[in-house]
């Protein structure tokens, strides 16, 4: 399925099938339910879902504080104060600028917060996050997990396991 909304509030639904499907501006409401599925958010305050396989969540890079949540997927944020939810596959999870608030979830995953005050939070499995710049806060939970908090003065908290 490939759809694209017009500017204005839209929401698109995938089926389960590879989806490709883009809100353009306005606050849009995305889901791919299914498929390998490539989701754009465009301009404004956006909720992408994806579901697990693969889930490309993009909202474009353009202003604007998003939601996303993925299960198994990967995600990028925007220049917006974002929040990104993973699941319990393998999720790649890139906050970018803003301040974002990022939670991984389970399974092994890979987090960049990017140049904001990021708070990255994980509740089990072996991951590598990453603050890059800004004042940020991560905690690892259980599992053995690299943990680096990059520019700025940063809180990182491990967790159980044997963290790095």
């Amino acid at each position: 399925t490939k759809a694209k909304g017009r500017d204005g509030d839209d929401a698109l639904l995938g089926d389960e099938e590879n989806n490709w499907l883009g809100g353009d501006a306005g606050n849009d409401f995305l889901a791919g339910e299914g498929g390998n599925d490539e989701l754009y958010g465009g301009a404004g305050f956006d909720m992408i879902l994806g579901d697990g396989r693969l889930a490309n969540a993009l909202p474009d890079h353009v202003p604007g504080d998003d939601h996303i949540e993925t299960d198994g997927g990967v995600a990028f944020g925007n220049q917006g104060n974002d929040t990104m939810a993973g699941g319990t596959g393998f999720d790649l999870l890139g906050g970018n600028d803003g301040d974002d608030l990022i939670n991984a979830g389970g399974g092994n995953d890979i987090v960049a917060g990017g140049d904001g005050d990021d708070f990255i939070i994980d509740t089990w499995g072996h991951d590598w996050l990453f603050g890059m710049g800004g004042a940020d806060f991560i905690n690892g939970g259980t599992g053995n997990d690299s943990i680096s908090g990059g520019l700025g003065n940063d809180d990182l908290f491990g967790g159980e396991g044997d963290d790095y």
